[in-house]
């Protein structure tokens, strides 16, 4: 169409808009009646929302039925990292994981033993990740699957061998082997994730692990922490830790921790803690050390 039968047409559609009143409308093509007609308007083009938008719904999470932790998550959800690397935690910090094989004295023994298990859970709660983020679900592992890992803190004459392996499928179960060979210490230990929803996405740790100090026959029993994932409504999931845990050990002194987040009480803080460690044969349970903080900021 030239320009003359365009300035004709406009001219056309305005005449008929103003001889029908100021409320009159025009019609998109194809629509029934007389009158003028317009090109029906095109939608708008479909766009792709962001992954910063994206979130887990929480009503995906009620309609799954079983474990969560076999589900195929979206790739924003995921880690870059595989469940047998979970197991780096107890490794990672060499001179920490050593220095109960260190010390002669044996409560202060109990309170290094209870000091690693701590420091531990950061990373095992932020999975290739940081409190400032959305946690993340580590990827599935195959059968066998092998992790293999050493760390070495030359100043503190500390290294650390880590070998973590698949070892069931169904249910997942991995087994994780630690040690200090040059200062006389190990941990050896299982564990088997469960995950589901009830308003929150539970997810319990199944298993357990020995540590065992040569140079003093001692061995400790570390168990591990059940967590809840939060944080739907803001839009950043973040684990708590909830429950109250103890470290029992063959010798005199037992460690327990009671974790009450921000979720459970009112003024408390994400994954904060209080800690003891009490003669196993004082009645009264007297704290010789005790400990207070947040183990996310660890």
């Amino acid at each position: 169409m030239d320009s003359k039968h365009k300035s004709s047409r406009i001219k056309d559609l305005v005449q008929v808009s103003l001889a029908h009143g100021p409320h009159s409308s025009l019609r998109p093509d194809n629509s029934p009646g007389d009158g003028p007609t317009l090109p029906r308007p095109s939608p708008p083009p479909f766009r792709v929302p962001s992954v910063h938008t994206l979130t887990v719904s929480p009503q995906f999470l009620a309609s799954t039925q079983g474990d969560l932790s076999n589900i195929t998550a979206p790739p924003m959800f995921l880690a870059p990292t595989s469940v047998v690397e979970v197991g780096r935690c107890w490794a990672e910090h060499p001179a920490i994981f050593a220095a109960p094989a260190l010390e002669p004295d044996p409560a202060r023994r109990a309170l290094l033993v209870l000091t690693h298990m701590l420091s531990s859970l950061r990373s095992q709660l932020y999975i290739a990740g940081s409190p400032t983020v959305s946690i993340k679900k580590p990827l599935n592992a195959f059968l066998g699957e092998l992790f293999l890992a050493s760390f070495v803190d030359a100043p503190a004459k500390a290294t650390t061998t880590l070998v973590s392996e698949q070892v069931s499928h169904h249910p997942p179960i991995t087994a994780m082997h630690v040690s200090d060979t040059a200062n006389g210490i190990r941990a050896d230990g299982y564990a088997r994730v469960e995950m589901s929803f009830s308003g929150t996405v539970d997810i319990r740790q199944v298993g357990h692990a020995v540590l065992h100090i040569d140079r003093y026959a001692e061995d400790y029993l570390i168990p591990l922490p059940a967590v809840q994932v939060r944080g739907f409504l803001g839009g950043r999931l973040y684990p708590e830790i909830t429950g109250v845990y103890t470290i029992p050990s063959s010798g005199a002194y037992v460690s327990e921790i009671r974790f009450s987040g921000a979720g459970l009480c009112w003024g408390g803080r994400k994954n904060g803690f209080t800690a003891v460690v009490f003669r196993r044969d004082d009645p009264r349970r007297a704290p010789i050390y005790s400990l207070e903080g947040v183990c996310s900021d660890a």
